[in-house]
């Protein structure tokens, strides 16, 4: 009996963390800005509690309160279910140089397919002080994909060209498991001070050291600051 408990609590630990490992868990937020013509509008993503479609576990995505899409997560894989004409491949997380990047979710610009190959991969420290890989897809026209995070012009349409029908949209920030991480008013997450003027309140810093390179710094909640690895 206590074999069979302690396998049963390792099962239970063994989901919890899975969850807890989400690209999109319960409560994931985000704002992305809408600007058409001069006039703007601020949209809110929460992501609610999961649902089930024939069997498979979804997590509803709430856009101003009213349900959008669903979201279901496999991997370094996310899918995306709109209808019963609009689902599919969202993002692929695994990254590597080289790669052919695929994604079947259909849509109006591209058609039934979003092709292109990884190049070029950078990194940065966002605002959680963690390292999050950066590509810049060829057709998205200056935007870019933050991997396990979403594109920045629109975490579920990101492979919309930026200005579809005269629509602006754009990435504003992006918070899980209440942590933010991408603010679109904070330089994408990493701050690079020149120490001759006044940048302390910025929560990421470059500071340049005694060997004349620059150590990357975390502010801490007391003002203090810490060394990032």
């Amino acid at each position: 009996m206590k074999k069979i408990l302690f396998s049963l609590s390792l099962i239970l630990i063994t989901i919890q963390a899975m969850g807890e490992n989400k690209y999109f868990p319960v409560g994931t937020t985000w704002k992305e800005e809408s600007r058409f013509w001069g006039e703007r509008d601020t949209i809110t993503y929460v992501v609610g509690e999961e649902v089930l479609i024939d069997g498979v576990a979804y997590n509803e995505v709430l856009r101003n309160g009213n349900r959008y899409c669903l979201l279901r997560e496999e991997g370094p894989l996310v899918y995306m279910w709109i209808d019963e004409d609009s689902h599919g491949l969202l993002y692929d997380f695994d990254w590597w140089e080289g790669k052919d990047y695929v994604i079947d979710f259909p849509n109006p610009c591209y058609g039934e397919f979003y092709f292109d190959v990884i190049s070029n991969i950078e990194e940065k420290v966002m605002m959680d002080g963690q390292t999050y890989k950066i590509w810049a897809p060829d057709q998205m026209c200056g935007d870019y994909i933050i991997c396990g995070v979403g594109g920045t012009n629109s975490i579920l349409g990101y492979y919309y060209p930026p200005t579809t029908g005269g629509t602006i949209i754009s990435l504003l920030e992006f918070t899980r498991n209440g942590q933010l991480i991408f603010s679109s008013d904070h330089l994408n997450g990493i701050q690079v001070v020149d120490m001759e003027l006044p940048h302390e309140s910025r929560p990421i810093r470059l500071k340049q050291n005694a060997t004349g390179s620059y150590d990357l710094q975390k502010r801490n909640a007391d003002g203090t600051w810490q060394n990032v690895k």
